[in-house]
């Protein structure tokens, strides 16, 4: 026989002294994607049917090329005894392949690109061969596809089982997986030619051709679309969507926006516009598993492009119509698996259907029996995916509600921030609030306030201590009455001055006063000789020239010199008064003399005294520009103090700023300045706080401030506000 089965345990150990030999058939059927499905039955009365017991795992091998081969395998579910006509008994037993057994293991809560660095393909399969299914059971190989179309897997997995994680990883990456060989699973993006033509039988079939027996066709339009929505993560119009990303579409395709009512909103769209049979087609549709890891700027963009690669792969496999088709085979000895390429040719004219075009396969049902391994059935596309119908549409929503429970979903959030804050000329007011992880767009935010005037909880503040005057002053002094005072005889004092004053001494009266003798009686001569010095003079005395050579006229010179026996000098002071000056100091006199050299002679003055006058004055202090420090005593008057409405600022007197660069006024059609009434006023600050392209908040901690313009009133106010912000946040946040 060229075909067996091997029983084995759950752990992967064969059963039994052999294989079962004698089964009667065996048939399976493979997917791409999916898991499959197998069936076998043997005789009762075979030594080998106590092996088939539900939780064991029947393989089938066929001999091929002299190798044997793996054709299928999977967990026996399912066992039936029937009793035959020729009274033997048949057992059948059946179940889901081992791909569809991988729908019994979680992947746990694994998460993948977290921060932005999105791993390879390879690097999350390599990471999920890992025994992570269960210690007793046979780990798993996943062969990367080496070149995939998006090579990277941003996403988290939250106990979802490990089929519906590779179908993940496959639709993240734009590939696809089929069963390849011994617990092996195999990931694509090209579907290589089988090397099979199936055709309408219309006489003998050559070498690798094989004959379609039965074809149904089935054409999918519903779902062709021109404009796909896509949203990821998230409830109503608070979804991820694909604003945030930074992926350029490919042409004939492009990444466009539009404005709703609660915000923009991206959206891909096929560059022919309508379709030429179909008109515009447009359809939103959501993959609430891909969503944001953190409310990170790196996980917002990874999330964003994930979901549009996502929906580029949806929208070239919804953009034209496809057709698939239910195909039964005859003479098929060549056992064809999922992902490989068919050529299909028929033609029924009379049927309007004709074909001739390769085709991917996605489905193969093989059979054995006495003739050995024959394919038998093939499911045949023109895109690389199922058709859409009632049944795929149903599972599409449960797996969309079991995905919403497991993963965590964008929400709205909205809340108010209230302020009260006192602003003056010098001081500015600021308003501080800020956007935490979990916030991943900025819907809105706007100031209300109004103007009050001033309010403290100090009405009066009294003191008990005052400073004198800082400016300085000049004082006066009283009179000093005036007086005149000898000073101590000739012998010499110390006098100490007292600040200092310029005081005149009484009038001495003038006098003619005749010194003493100095020496013994001279005379002059007066030497009139020519000469080229002195002063020219000429006789004219009484009497004759002296003697000598004298002209009496013509200019002599005078020249003296001191000779002669004692004589006296009058000396004549007039009438006059001296004034002395004393600075801050002090005079130390000892005994003295005063010497008076007048020539060739001395004047000796001898002990003698001074009267000096002191008239009728005061004195003049000067104190300089200064402060006094001193500790006063105060007394607050504690109640509520309201300033006036007239010393409250009013709009036009103010200006605010979010960044401290910026400053608007309050001006009608600024920012969505309005008037709420009831001496309220509105601003939208969104555009100053939001990223103009990924709506993301532009900073984590933000400040409004609000001061007095330049050419604004000097006076005061006290600002009541609150701050309406409404965000789309994340329910999970990791650090």
């Amino acid at each position: 026989m060229s075909w067996r089965i091997d029983i084995e345990s759950a752990a992967g150990v064969v059963l039994g002294d052999g294989p079962i030999t004698n089964a009667t058939s065996w048939s399976s059927t493979a997917r791409m994607d999916r898991g499959g499905v197998f069936a076998f039955s043997l005789l009762a009365s075979d030594p080998k049917a106590d092996l088939v017991a539900t939780g064991n795992v029947a393989r089938c091998y066929a001999l091929i090329g002299g190798a044997w081969q793996e054709i299928g395998a999977g967990v026996i579910d399912h066992i039936e005894r029937s009793v035959q006509a020729d009274g033997s008994v048949e057992v059948a037993a059946s179940g889901g392949d081992l791909v569809a057994s991988l729908a019994n293991r979680s992947m746990q809560n694994w998460a993948y690109g977290v921060g932005g660095t999105v791993p390879t393909l390879a690097d999350v399969l390599a990471d999920i061969t890992t025994d992570k299914f269960g210690y007793d059971a046979p780990d798993w190989t996943f062969v990367p596809d080496p070149s995939p179309p998006t090579d990277g897997f941003y996403g988290r997995f939250s106990f979802e089982t490990t089929l519906a994680a590779l179908r993940m990883i496959a639709e993240r990456s734009q590939t696809h997986f089929y069963y390849s060989g011994r617990n092996e699973i195999t990931f694509a993006s090209t579907f290589p030619a089988s090397g099979v033509r199936a055709i309408r039988p219309l006489g003998d079939l050559g070498a690798s051709t094989c004959a379609i027996t039965d074809l149904r066709q089935i054409e999918d339009s519903f779902d062709v679309c021109s404009i796909l929505y896509a949203f990821g993560g998230g409830n109503g119009d608070a979804r991820l969507t694909l604003l945030p990303s930074t992926r350029v579409a490919p042409y004939p395709y492009y990444k466009t926006s539009t404005t709703l009512t609660y915000g923009v909103v991206s959206y891909l769209r096929y560059l022919g516009g309508a379709h030429p049979t179909y008109g515009t087609r447009e359809i939103a549709v959501q993959w609430k598993d891909i969503y944001p890891l953190s409310s990170t700027d790196a996980d917002v963009e990874a999330a964003a492009n994930a979901l549009f690669d996502q929906a580029l792969h949806y929208m070239e496999q919804h953009t034209e119509p496809q057709q698939f088709y239910s195909l039964s085979l005859a003479g098929c000895s060549q056992v064809l698996r999922p992902m490989q390429a068919i050529r299909v040719a028929w033609r029924d004219v009379a049927a309007g259907l004709e074909i001739d075009e390769d085709l991917y396969i996605l489905e193969t049902t093989i059979e054995c029996g006495a003739d050995g391994p024959q394919t038998v059935g093939l499911l045949v596309s023109t895109v690389d995916r199922y058709p859409d119908t009632d049944a795929s549409a149903v599972a599409t929503r449960l797996a969309s509600g079991t995905i919403y429970q497991a993963h965590p979903q964008v929400d709205h959030n909205g809340y108010v921030i209230s302020y009260t804050k006192s602003l003056d000329d010098a001081e500015t007011a600021y308003f501080r609030f800020r956007f935490d992880e979990e916030v991943l767009r900025l819907i809105r935010c706007t100031f209300d306030f109004q103007l009050l005037p001033l309010e403290s909880t100090v009405k009066s503040v009294a003191g008990t201590a005052q400073t004198t005057a800082a400016g300085g002053s000049s004082t006066p002094t009283s009179s000093s009455g005036g007086s005149s005072t000898p000073t101590t005889s000739s012998g010499g004092a110390t006098t100490s001055s007292s600040g200092g004053s310029s005081t005149p001494t009484t009038s001495s009266g003038g006098s003619s006063t005749p010194t003493t003798s100095s020496g013994s009686g001279h005379t002059h001569e007066i030497n009139l000789a020519d000469s080229t010095s002195g002063s020219a003079v000429f006789f004219a005395g009484p009497g004759s020239p002296p003697t000598g050579d004298f002209r009496t006229s013509g200019g002599g010179k005078v020249n003296t010199s001191s000779t002669g026996s004692g004589h006296t000098h009058t000396v004549t002071v007039p009438a006059h008064t001296h004034t002395v000056t004393i600075g801050n100091h002090t005079h130390t006199i000892g005994d003295h003399t005063h010497t008076v050299t007048i020539g060739n002679h001395t004047h000796t003055i001898g002990d003698h005294t001074h009267t000096v006058s002191v008239p009728a004055h005061t004195h003049t202090v000067t104190i300089g520009t200064h402060t006094h420090d001193y500790t006063p005593t105060i007394t607050a008057n504690y109640g509520i103090f309201r300033d006036s409405a007239g010393n409250t600022f009013g709009l036009t007197d103010l200006e605010y700023s979010v960044d401290g660069a910026t400053w608007y006024a309050f001006t009608v059609g600024v920012n969505g300045f309005t008037t709420l009434g009831d001496g309220w006023y509105r601003v939208d600050l969104t555009a100053l706080l939001q990223d103009s392209t990924s709506y993301r908040p532009l900073a984590s901690n933000n400040a409004l401030q609000v001061r007095r313009k330049s050419t604004g009133a000097i006076k005061k106010a006290t600002i009541d506000a609150q701050m309406n912000i409404r965000t789309q946040i994340q329910s999970l946040a990791l650090s």
